[in-house]
């Protein structure tokens, strides 16, 4: 178990967006802190969906216990990303298993939540089979495809939350910003083309033109529009629909405030 906050003070405390996001310096201390998934999920459950109940509520507490997190939505936004953080891990391992060169090597990856020498080359055979091969080169192609960006665990939308009014800024400018070096210089040169003519288009448009029409904006225009449950250059768990509410409310307000 990672390190437990003996006094309340001692607790990290954690500030979360409207969009129910963290961000700051909080919010880099628990993405660190909630690798601790990987000690108490073994890679061999075949879906994290599957996780019980039970082992959920551990994770939790043991949050908790460094954290000041209290709310049921909190929660629901931190086990949402341990199952991404779980995900990833399990990616990346199948990966190792899959690159090593003898038995002894692939033994010494087994991970030490799994006990049984007969699990772990159960779930290896599992990694080998010609249906498994398929699905992962086939994501592995669709990986090639996707951009990189630079932000490392500061992630699109905390880099978007250090902007001195992040509601001022749109879409385009954090989605460059994050895929771009300090010095201007594009993530990998054989995205130069499209992230110049994001910025191009960006650049014909001032601060706040299409920050929330995003089936419209730059990054749409260039890229296509965002897939379901997703929205390029925004960060894990926002939406279109959740962008559309926070919208829709503060339009109303203003409405509100314009009639006092």
């Amino acid at each position: 178990m990672r390190k437990v906050a003996k006094d309340p003070e001692d607790k990290v405390d954690v500030e979360f967006s409207e969009l129910g996001e963290h961000y700051g310096e909080g919010s880099v201390t628990l993405s660190s802190f909630l690798g601790l998934v990987r000690e108490h999920v073994p890679v061999v459950l075949d879906d994290w969906r599957k996780v019980d109940k039970q082992t959920k509520d551990t994770l939790w507490e043991a949050v908790q216990a460094r954290f000041n997190l209290r709310e049921e939505w909190q929660k629901d936004a931190v086990l949402k990303q341990m199952g991404g953080i779980w995900r990833s891990g399990k990616s990346k391992l199948s990966n190792q298993v899959r690159d090593a060169k003898s038995t002894t090597e692939r033994n010494s990856l087994k991970p030490s939540n799994i006990s049984s020498i007969a699990t772990w080359n159960s779930w290896i055979k599992s990694r080998s089979t010609a249906a498994f091969k398929e699905k992962s080169n086939k994501f592995r192609e669709m990986r090639k495809k996707q951009i990189p960006h630079t932000t490392s665990r500061q992630g699109m939308f905390r880099l978007g939350q250090k902007c001195v009014d992040p509601r001022t800024v749109t879409r385009s400018k954090i989605w460059i910003a994050g895929h771009t070096h300090a010095d201007g210089r594009p993530v990998k040169p054989e995205f130069a083309d499209t992230i110049e003519q994001i910025k191009s288009l960006d650049n014909q448009m001032d601060s706040t033109s299409g920050s929330f029409n995003i089936k419209e904006d730059d990054v749409s225009k260039v890229l296509g529009i965002d897939k379901p449950g997703c929205v390029k250059g925004m960060g894990r768990g926002i939406t279109a629909t959740k962008l559309a509410h926070l919208h829709a409310r503060d339009s109303k307000i203003e409405e509100l405030q314009i009639e006092v």
